[in-house]
């Protein structure tokens, strides 16, 4: 969170990027993908302007564009700042997301692109001028959609440090006070009851696991319970809350917990169910 070191590429490892980066022309073409295995190391140039895609770490480079602003592999980002009282409260970062459709090993290199000009130089927004330049500029999709997207470079280089959306209009939409991130979800079937249960986890801030959304089929009466489990402070089971009972077809549901289905609701819109999780916790007070 706040506290964490952030890990940058230092003035020796972004000369040996660079250097790797001329002797090897031939990652400029599009088709062609350098499998990585160090942070330092090149997994694409861009074709034309020569910018420079290194692996990176969760920080810094490929990877932790990846991470921070893809939509299917995006990780929480929790921030402090000051309510409308003063008073300092932990929340999540609503940082911008790429599209649905993104493909990153090309797209990447694509916007990166279309914003690195001369005239898109954005030493207003720039919060570390010292470290890095600033671009910001806007990336034609291939249906015509306009977009605009913020590049940052390792001054006086073509390393990529990070490019992300200007916009949030690609992230999911939150409720409203809810102050959890969803984990992973995980499925089971006890084929001798006839009974199916899915578990959606939903951690705070500490990744401690607050609430459990539970979907538990019992297939021998085509019916689907869903409950909240409610854990206490350490993350230990503390009470069920049973919210919603529907009929099911139990040849439709009796093998569907593989990964399509449990990938389904990784990212499905569930605002609805985490309104009630809400409710509940706020009942609690």
């Amino acid at each position: 969170m706040h506290n964490e070191k952030e890990i940058l590429f230092s003035n020796k490892e972004l000369s040996s990027i660079e250097d790797f980066a001329i002797k090897n022309p031939q990652f400029r073409d599009p088709r062609l993908m350098n499998l990585t295995k160090y942070p330092i190391d090149i997994i694409k140039l861009s074709p034309i302007q020569g910018l420079i895609f290194a692996k990176g770490n969760e920080y810094t480079g490929f990877d932790h564009i990846h991470q921070r602003h893809e939509r299917w592999t995006s990780k929480p980002k929790w921030i402090e700042s000051k309510d409308k009282h003063g008073n300092i409260e932990i929340r999540l970062q609503n940082q911008g997301l790429f599209r649905k459709d993104s493909i990153p090993f090309f797209d990447y290199c694509n916007i990166a692109e279309s914003v690195y000009k001369k005239e898109n130089l954005n030493t207003e927004k720039n919060k570390r001028p010292e470290l890095f330049e600033m671009y910001t500029g806007e990336h034609t999709h291939k249906e015509g959609i306009v977009s605009l997207y913020n590049l940052l470079v390792y001054k006086g280089t073509k390393v990529v440090h990070s490019l992300f959306p200007q916009s949030n209009k690609n992230n999911p939409k939150r409720v409203k006070g809810f102050k959890y991130t969803r984990g992973s979800v995980s499925g089971s079937w006890n084929i001798m009851n006839s009974v199916t249960m899915i578990n959606i986890p939903y951690l705070n801030h500490q990744k401690i696991v607050k609430y459990v959304l539970i979907f538990r089929r019992l297939l021998y009466k085509n019916i689907e319970i869903a409950i909240v489990q409610v854990n206490d402070k350490t993350g230990k089971p503390w009470k069920s809350v049973i919210i919603g009972e529907r009929n099911i077809d139990s040849q439709n549901h009796g093998d569907d917990l593989n990964q399509m289905e449990l990938m389904r609701l990784q990212y499905a819109d569930l605002r609805g169910l985490e309104k009630m999780i809400l409710q509940i916790e706020r009942s609690k007070k």
